[in-house]
């Protein structure tokens, strides 16, 4: 059973390790968070300006998928959500919520460490931010990043980042 973020992040972690192209890797389950299938696409055709979701929803409709879990990972870089990140995420959480498919988390997988936006409030401060504030919050992470290097972020501490800089809520 997919319950909980640490089983998430650490299904999309032992499935990413041995990746040697960036992928996406879409996780569906039923309503009580049973695993029912997993599907691969490209990252380079999910980023692309001419990617359709129609594909992908067809494919999670003909499955009869309640939830989907998106993860996707990066190469040699770490896991730190980009603008990117989140316009894909809020594109397909979207064209899917309108199919019934709800969209539980999207895991960033990078530098052998997993990121959660369900654990990091990445579903809900995007949306009520400018960018002039996503991008300060970005920078002081990537300030810390070459600073200290990854490994010195917890994910506490990536939570604390992520919020003080954002200072919004979820309303």
């Amino acid at each position: 059973q997919l319950n909980s973020s640490e089983k998430i992040k650490n299904y999309f972690s032992d499935y990413f390790k041995s990746c040697t192209n960036e992928i996406y890797l879409f996780v569906t389950a039923d309503n009580e968070m049973n695993f029912l299938n997993s599907y691969v696409f490209l990252a380079d055709n999910i980023e692309s300006e001419s990617f359709s979701p129609r594909e992908l929803a067809e494919i999670l409709l003909n499955k009869n998928a309640d939830n989907v879990f998106i993860g996707h990972n990066r190469l040699n870089r770490p896991p730190i959500p980009d603008d990117k990140d989140y316009e894909t995420t809020k594109m397909l959480t979207e064209c899917l919520k309108y199919l019934g498919i709800k969209t539980i988390d999207h895991v960033i997988y990078g530098c052998g460490r997993a990121f959660s936006m369900l654990e990091s409030g990445g579903f809900g401060f995007y949306w009520y931010m400018d960018k002039n504030r996503f991008k300060l919050r970005k920078e002081a992470l990537l300030k810390k990043y070459i600073k200290n290097g990854y490994d010195s972020f917890s994910e506490s501490e990536l939570l604390e980042l992520l919020l003080s800089y954002c200072n919004c809520s979820q309303d």
